[in-house]
């Protein structure tokens, strides 16, 4: 095997870089478009009404058919809601309409915070912050379908600051959650002079179901102001592109004289961070962090969900978030963001993403590979092999389209 390898590196060597993968090396950028009011009601599937309430994250299931419309469902915390939106985009990410059609109970009460739907749209899935834990139900179904191991570490997470993000990965074998605020292992909680660090836990198929893949550090914001009843600053929201890249919201509360309410939208990379899975704190201890870029700063109150919607006319990809009404300052909202940039899949023989196919990209991916770093099950069977060797490296010489 070893001798294979080698022999494959002294061939690549021996080539000139291949055609550049401009778009992958583009920066991502993020516009925010419009918000529109939601109703205050839904009726559930048995016919009963319920109030909307503290909608905390959101996920898209799909064109309305017939309609031109979109459809998206939001997840209310503290209960056992459901709510269905249909939403109607302009060419660049406008709201041209936007109403609440129906709800759903799923007959388990829980403090849900967000939730994805799987690829083939047949699953949902849900983090409990109060659990902390991450559950699958079928759709439209509801049945219970899974529920996840989670890493005893997340067991130490503080009251209310328990697992508030999820997304799943286009292929859906990846499922990404975080806690909002550090664990009491990890650390204090933000303050106005510095921020709190978080565990980003990725979970991943590897043919018997989701099991913890990876942990990594991620360092929220300190508040954008001084402290009052509920100050907090943490991350509230994940996305994953079509490209791989993921997107995360943060949000401030505390008082500042430009709004009570900060949201925070980074392109974030795990890529160079420390796995932190066997470290039992991260108070003190040695690690590198998730990169992060600021892609858009702004108040829209309780902006608390954040979810991929659909291709917009003038390119790029809708975002949609859900506001939540558990204040004084927020009331039930759509809004809309427009995210252009390299938000397709890469082209997958550029392993360090530099926007090149060259030599370096075989160190790449045998640097993950050697690492058995989930990344280089670059075939999809579920088996980090040398089959994977040779399926990039078919990739690596076909180069970018």
């Amino acid at each position: 095997m070893g001798a294979l390898i080698r022999g494959a590196l002294v061939v690549a060597s021996a080539l000139a870089p291949l055609t550049p993968c401009a778009a992958w090396a583009q920066g991502l950028a993020v516009e925010f478009r419009s918000a529109a009011a939601l109703g205050s009601t839904a009726t559930d599937q048995h016919g009963a009404a319920f109030t909307i309430a503290g909608l905390s994250g959101v996920t898209y299931i799909g064109p309305a058919t017939g309609t031109g419309l979109h459809r998206f469902l939001a997840v209310m915390d503290n209960s056992d809601k459901l709510v269905e939106i249909e939403a109607g985009f302009g060419p660049t990410g406008m709201l041209t309409s936007a109403a609440v059609v129906r709800g759903f109970s799923l007959g388990q009460t829980a403090d849900f915070e967000d939730l994805a739907i799987s690829p083939d749209g047949a699953r949902l899935w849900l983090c409990d912050e109060g659990g902390p834990g991450v559950r699958a139900v079928a759709f439209p179904g509801l049945e219970q379908a899974e529920t996840l191991s989670i890493p005893e570490v997340f067991g130490t997470r503080r009251a209310n600051f328990g697992f508030e993000a999820l997304a799943v990965s286009r292929d859906g074998r990846e499922v990404w959650t975080a806690n909002e605020e550090a664990l009491a292992a990890d650390g204090p909680l933000s303050t106005p002079g510095a921020g709190t660090v978080v565990r980003l836990l990725r979970l991943r198929d590897e043919g018997v179901g989701h099991v913890a893949a990876a942990q990594h550090a991620y360092a929220c914001e300190a508040m954008h102001g001084a402290v009052v009843t509920g100050a907090r600053s943490g991350l509230v929201a994940l996305v994953v592109l079509p490209s791989g890249r993921v997107l995360a919201l943060e949000r401030s509360f505390a008082f500042n004289l430009g709004g009570f309410f900060r949201s925070r939208m980074f392109e974030i990379d795990a890529g160079a961070a420390t796995d932190v899975s066997g470290v039992p704190s991260l108070d003190g201890a040695a690690y590198a962090p998730v990169a992060k870029a600021l892609l858009w700063s702004g108040n829209l109150n309780n902006l608390e969900g954040l979810c991929l919607g659909p291709a917009l006319d003038a390119g790029g990809l809708a975002l949609v978030g859900v506001v939540d009404d558990g204040d004084p300052l927020s009331s039930n909202t759509l809004v809309s963001y427009r995210v252009t940039g390299p938000v397709e899949a890469p082209c997958a023989a550029d392993a360090d993403g530099n926007g090149s196919v060259e030599v370096a990209d075989i160190f790449a991916f045998l640097a993950r590979w050697f690492a058995d770093d989930p990344r280089a099950d670059f075939d999809g069977d579920g088996v980090r092999g040398v089959a994977d060797v040779f399926a990039f490296l078919s990739a690596w010489f076909a180069g970018c389209p």
